[in-house]
């Protein structure tokens, strides 16, 4: 299975797959309530026209439940692509909320697991690489007020490994948690239960470190791997992590578009450059296609790099605040250059394998 033909879309805090419009008699929330697994990849090509997550369409449909990895999972065979499941569910599946805090319950995380420890689709598709487990997303934020630490997420590994042995475990952190930890705790020696972490071109290296995608995957990948023992998942935040360049626009206009982290008057906007020649580096801009390509080229290129995680897919009909960038999604400029980094996935040639499981 070449690498890229497991291009990720991931959506945040996903209760259900992520990647098919619900039937038109239900409401969005309706349709994934009840949906135990978060898919937090997958697509195929879209076509000129067609939405990236189309591949998908219809698979969400299947009987809600637990049984419903088993669909996931011949319909991913069926299409060579790699899934990142988070068998853990969301957030609120495995903690104890106390007003605004997530505290983490190691026994609800336990019950999640427990829920496919009898799924041999499962088991098969985790030692044949078809499928890898998400641990747990940025542990380090406010939300869990601390009560996730570097040596909790590495606990989570284990109940994973003890229960799938041989799997790849992911976190999505990128080399300085990994490297230093967070929260004022020191991340475990090598890590000896997660195989992965995540690398998310961003904001920050856009705009307030100036980094190229090739250099920052690069300086990602060395400091994972030397100081963390873990190896890199090259991503990036579609909708808030490209740069203040400006570039052309299908209707030949010259700008950026707003980021979908900025204030709801102005998310998903144009902004024309000659309005503003050089805005602050507080704000979120969405990533230009051709930023895009050249953060896929990067990844391509990393004979290590297992897929590309693309933060984030928009499903239709969506109140988050990324909602607003369905229209770009499915815009022609866009269309293509996620297809281009679909087909230079599916083409690539060199390879290293994943890395051996912890």
């Amino acid at each position: 299975m070449p690498l890229m033909a497991r291009a990720l879309v991931f959506a945040a805090l996903a209760v259900a797959m992520a990647a098919s419009p619900a039937p038109a008699q239900q409401s969005v929330a309706d349709f994934y309530k009840g949906k135990n697994i978060s898919l937090l990849l997958g697509t195929g090509p879209g076509g000129s026209t067609a939405p990236i997550y189309n591949m998908f369409q219809g698979v969400a449909d299947t009987v809600p439940g637990d049984t419903h990895i088993d669909s996931l999972i011949a319909k991913a065979n069926q299409h060579d692509i790699t899934l990142v499941l988070r068998l853990s569910g969301p957030p609120g599946a495995y903690t104890n909320q106390v007003d605004t805090c997530f505290y983490y319950n190691s026994v609800k995380y336990r019950a999640q697991l427990d829920r496919f420890t009898s799924s041999q689709s499962l088991r098969t598709a985790l030692a044949n690489r078809r499928a890898v487990v998400f641990v747990v997303d940025e542990p380090w934020i406010s939300l869990y007020c601390g009560s996730i630490s570097p040596d909790t997420v590495n606990q989570m590994g284990d109940e994973i490994k003890r229960r799938w042995p041989g799997a790849i475990t992911v976190v999505r952190a990128p080399a300085e948690f990994m490297v230093k930890g967070w929260n004022k705790v020191a991340p475990p020696s090598g890590w000896n239960k997660i195989d992965y972490g995540w690398a998310q071109y961003n904001h920050v290296s856009a705009v307030n470190a100036n980094q190229s995608p090739t250099d920052f995957f690069a300086a990602q990948k060395d400091s994972l791997k030397r100081f963390a023992s873990v190896g890199m998942i090259p991503g990036i935040n579609l909708w808030n992590g490209g740069s203040k360049a400006c570039w052309t626009q299908p209707d030949g206009s010259f700008g950026r578009i707003f980021g979908s982290e900025e204030a709801a008057s102005v998310r998903g906007d144009f902004q024309l450059c000659s309005a503003n020649q050089n805005p602050p580096n507080t704000t979120r801009w969405v990533v230009s296609p051709d930023l895009l390509r050249s953060a896929i080229n990067a990844a391509v290129t990393d004979p290590d790099a297992p897929f590309f995680a693309v933060w984030t897919h928009v499903p239709p009909g969506t109140t988050q605040s990324w909602g607003v960038m369905e229209q770009y999604e499915r815009r022609g400029d866009f269309i293509i250059a996620l297809n281009d980094m679909i087909t230079q996935g599916a083409t690539r040639t060199s390879w290293n394998d994943w890395r051996l499981a912890k």
